[in-house]
């Protein structure tokens, strides 16, 4: 009996033994295909151009089992070799297959000077794409044409009755390019390639791309039949402007890769970051005066840490961002970029708020303190209306003042202000404009209207005259 329950203990241990080994198994297998990388795949695709269409096969291949959802940028009719069903929005790959093969046909007009096609191919959606190798073939007696690419010509041959293209790039597909007319192409470097008609001055061009990082991994097209165009890493040039044009024209963008915006009205700013970070010319004026200001007022290391913020910001960059980065290198709060977004409005100075606020009458102003070159400046027409003063702005900007027997003229910006009929002259303008709101230096408050502040429970009152 005892040696009976000792067999029956021993079985159902090794049973229970096995079934959460079992178990085991089967939530080890499960966590690791959760925990995969994403899946990856090659594609190889046929293009066949003919007089009113490009046929297209399409091969996606070391793909793993699984459900793949397809994505139809151009909204062709496909089908996928060996189903049924047409246009299907995923399609299953079993366990013995490793590629699917999509065909279909895009509309083609080969008379049409030019022609760029850009997210032109299907594409299976959460797949990283290892390498895309595409492949055309022009057969028939009119074959004016030639095709470019965003990717090296890694095979050439035009015969009597058959031209042929081969293009090979890492990555998924890249935009192809076709023009009623021959095209010349220079590798000029790896990952750079130059696409050309025949009697286009190339050298300095050429030189360029050798010489500019920005340019890795672009393909140029230098053309006549098609207007300029920036698409993925191929661009369209037209062959017909100036050598400054074109490099002008890879400024621009690489000062957009660079300094992306959110909103077009600050683009401009990149201007500003690029002269400052590249240590480059500004190129526009109020740019120009923006940086100036910059270079000014921030020390050394203040610059350092304002434009390696920039480089480590996430984009698109806004005015405001910049504000917090230049805020935050120079440990003092500023707008000066949001008050100088617009590159058409005049520039208004640099100026840092400061935290305390001006108490009148035990109520505290609406309109900040602020220091312009380390100086206080404070709200005027607040604090001159506190002391008993009538003004009256005028078109000109002019401010007119009266108190009692005493009248007052001063001009924003101007050295110079009229006090009952007499004229003074001073070192600097004692009032400005910021924004759309008048200031007065404190140094001029008081030696002018003999108005003091004074610190009283963390902010500033003003003391009469």
């Amino acid at each position: 009996m005892r040696k009976a329950l000792y067999l029956l203990t021993f079985i159902l241990v090794m049973t229970v033994g096995a079934i959460v080994m079992w178990q085991w198994k089967v939530y080890s297998e499960a966590k690791g295909l959760s925990e995969k990388t994403q899946t990856s795949a090659e594609q190889f695709i046929r293009v066949e151009q003919t007089s009113k269409r490009l046929s297209v096969i399409q091969t996606f291949s070391g793909l793993e089992a699984g459900t793949y959802k397809v994505a139809n940028p151009m909204g062709v009719a496909y089908t996928i070799e060996g189903r049924d069903e047409m246009a299907p929005v995923s399609v299953v790959v079993g366990e013995d297959e490793s590629e699917i093969i999509f065909v279909y046909d895009i509309p083609f007009e080969p008379n049409r000077p030019g022609k760029i096609l850009v997210d032109w191919a299907v594409e299976l959606i959460d797949i990283e794409t290892r390498k895309t190798r595409v492949e055309i073939t022009v057969t028939g007696d009119k074959r004016a044409g030639s095709w470019a690419a965003g990717a090296p010509l890694i095979g050439n041959a035009k015969k009597d009755y058959i031209d042929y293209y081969m293009f090979e790039n890492e990555g998924s597909v890249y935009p192809i390019y076709y023009q009623n007319g021959q095209l010349m192409y220079l590798e000029v470097r790896d990952m750079v390639g130059l696409y050309y008609e025949e009697g286009t001055k190339i050298e300095e061009m050429k030189q360029l791309l050798q010489e500019s990082s920005f340019l890795a991994n672009h393909f140029i097209v230098l053309t006549s039949k098609h207007d300029p165009s920036d698409r993925q890493n191929l661009f369209l040039l037209d062959s017909r402007q100036s050598m400054d044009k074109h490099k002008s024209r890879f400024a621009n963008m690489e000062m957009n890769a660079a300094f992306s915006f959110a909103d077009d009205n600050e683009r401009w700013l990149q201007k500003v970051l690029n002269s400052l970070v590249n240590d480059a010319e500004p190129g526009g004026a109020k740019a120009g005066q923006l940086v100036q200001v910059l270079k000014q007022n921030l020390l050394d290391y203040e610059m350092d840490a304002f434009i390696k913020s920039i480089e480590e910001m996430k984009q698109p960059l806004t005015a405001k961002l910049l504000d917090g980065a230049l805020s935050s290198a120079v440990n003092k709060n500023t707008s000066f970029f949001s008050l100088n977004n617009l590159e058409s409005a005049a520039m208004v100075p640099l100026f840092y708020y400061d935290e305390r606020k001006i108490l009148l009458n035990g109520a505290q102003s609406e309109q900040p303190i602020v220091y312009i070159d380390k100086k206080k400046a404070v709200p005027f027409l607040a604090i001159i209306s506190n002391a008993g003063f009538q003004y009256e702005q005028m078109e000109t900007g002019e401010v007119f003042l009266t108190r009692a027997e005493d009248t007052l003229r001063m001009y924003p910006g101007e050295k110079v202000f009229i006090l009952n009929g007499t004229d003074y002259s001073v070192k600097s303008p004692p009032i400005f404009m910021l924004g759309q709101e008048l200031y007065i230096y404190e140094n001029w408050l008081r030696d002018i209207f003999g108005i003091k502040l004074a610190e009283q429970q963390g902010n500033l009152t003003v003391l009469g005259d």
